[in-house]
């Protein structure tokens, strides 16, 4: 495993780590429920851009930017959402659900050949 992997593992370990610690704290709380979902989807992607990189077979290869590319699509949407809730902006949930909807057809647009092509190596990846 190279220094990218191991840097990928960690960035799940540590944001999956610290969403959980924090939910744990106070799972009513609006922002912990929302960051949570923020550090779920970081995780995500970095152990998908961990499976990507470090799979010599293009099928998983594929299966795996497949789930990079929609938690890299997730990460703004929730992230926003957090932001709201930490902000205590309430005048704008028609706002929050059409980022909502507009995010999740963005993730399941990138499973279509529209939105890429397949995947292939390059740099050593």
């Amino acid at each position: 495993m190279n220094l990218f992997g191991i840097t990928s593992i960690i960035i799940f370990f540590a944001s999956v780590g610290f969403g959980l610690f924090l939910y744990s704290s106070n799972r009513e709380s609006k922002v912990n429920r929302s960051w949570f979902a923020v550090s779920i989807f970081v995780g995500l992607w970095g152990l998908s851009l961990y499976g990507v990189t470090s799979n010599f077979n293009i099928n998983t290869a594929e299966k795996w930017q497949y789930l990079l590319d929609i938690s890299a699509t997730l990460i703004p949407v929730t992230y926003f959402a957090f932001v709201c809730d930490l902000l205590g902006i309430k005048n704008n949930d028609w706002f929050k659900r059409l980022i909502l909807y507009l995010g999740a057809g963005v993730a399941i647009f990138s499973v279509t050949p529209y939105f890429k092509l397949g995947v292939h190596e390059q740099f050593g990846f």
